[in-house]
């Protein structure tokens, strides 16, 4: 295996005695796009910001391309690492054009002419050479910004909540334009978010952060639905814990039987998690739930269904099924995947049965 273009091992960083970064440890191949995700003062920003060599790490080293580029007897300075920034403002020079923002860092480059007009027309700008900052669309601006941090031909891109400026629908365009140039271009990428959705559409793996750790790495569909903990579970989304009965082969639950082996003895204090899309619901006089709450979300619906026992389930289904709050429903478990089961807020082992799950891409898309 190739040597990774980024490794933290053991990398921390305290603020006033609090550990913002706690010992984490982090690997990114070449070419692979990182999302650091997690809610606010949960480290991921402070994490890129040592990356980049804003910070200085209290513990831990960084390795970037093999060097070691901030630990205990070495510190490399952010304009040594060959790492290219994009900030949440885009931080344009606004007295400059478009050309001389992207061209800024390449000021000695005798090849600064061409270096700009490739970065430009990778971004889609080729022709707004010319604009100020504040002729310029949101969007297009993000895209300064890129081929700006692109141009030099860095190692590394990395962005902060490039996203959070946008409105929601200019939002949507721009995922899925940065990742397109960003897979283009080839480089290695980190971003942050703390939008689910963007870490999944942009991000070929997902570093979910919690008090400045790593709760979980993986693809995004695999944080959806194979949660290692629940705080996982919890965070990447809607999820229902129903007690469970582990079986030979299969899984016992009130509202049904699913079967499925799992690794693990029969135990006390079982539970099987449900996404909302794990869930089925089926008008009945005589089922075991009545619709507590609808919401309409594109072309589904999100029910909130309240079980006899009390126990609250959350399902999510096409519009044509419309329930109003009160009827009556059957539920049912129909997942098509293998369900991940939790003892003490921990994933057990799981030997999944049927049929592969191949629903990563229509996730990534959702």
């Amino acid at each position: 295996m190739s040597e990774p273009v980024i490794r933290c091992t053991d990398l921390t960083k305290r603020f006033r005695g609090v550990n913002a970064v706690d010992h984490l440890d982090l690997e990114l191949e070449s070419g692979e796009i990182l999302a650091l995700l997690g809610p606010s003062g949960c480290g991921k920003t402070t994490t890129l910001r040592l990356i980049a060599g804003f910070e200085v790490p209290d513990g831990g080293t960084i390795e970037m391309g093999g060097r070691v580029v901030a630990g205990p007897r070495a510190f490399m300075a952010p304009e040594k690492r060959r790492v290219g920034m994009v900030f949440q403002e885009y931080a344009l020079f606004p007295h400059m054009s478009v050309e001389k923002n992207v061209a800024y860092g390449l000021s000695k480059d005798p090849d600064r002419e061409r270096k700009v007009g490739a970065a430009l027309e990778l971004v889609g700008l080729t022709g707004l050479e010319d604009r100020s900052p504040h002729e310029l669309s949101g969007g297009q601006q993000q895209r300064v910004a890129l081929a700006r941090a692109l141009a030099p031909g860095p190692e590394v891109i990395l962005l902060d909540e490039p996203f959070s400026n946008l409105d929601p629908t200019l939002r949507g365009r721009m995922r899925v334009e940065v990742r397109r140039i960003l897979r283009q271009a080839g480089v290695t990428a980190i971003f942050v978010t703390h939008d689910i959705r963007e870490a999944g559409n942009i991000g070929d793996q997902i570093a979910l952060i919690h008090q400045g750790r790593i709760e979980q790495v993986g693809a995004p569909n695999d944080l959806y639905h194979r949660p290692q903990t629940r705080y996982t579970a919890d965070f990447m989304g809607p999820a229902t814990f129903l007690a469970a009965e582990i079986e030979k082969g299969r899984i016992v639950t009130e509202i049904g039987v699913i079967p499925q082996h799992v690794d693990a003895p029969p135990a006390a204090g079982m539970q099987v998690m449900l996404r909302p899309d794990d869930v089925h619901l089926h008008a009945s006089a005589t089922g075991q739930g009545a619709i507590l709450f609808q919401e309409l979300r594109g072309g589904f619906f999100h029910y909130r269904v309240r079980l006899d026992s009390g126990t609250l389930v959350e399902s999510q289904i096409l519009h044509t099924h419309d329930f109003e709050v009160g009827t009556r429903v059957d539920v049912t478990i129909e997942p098509g995947h293998a369900l991940v089961c939790f003892q003490d807020n921990t994933a057990v082992n799981l030997e999944p049965s049927g049929p592969p799950d191949h629903s990563a891409d229509a996730h990534r898309h959702a």
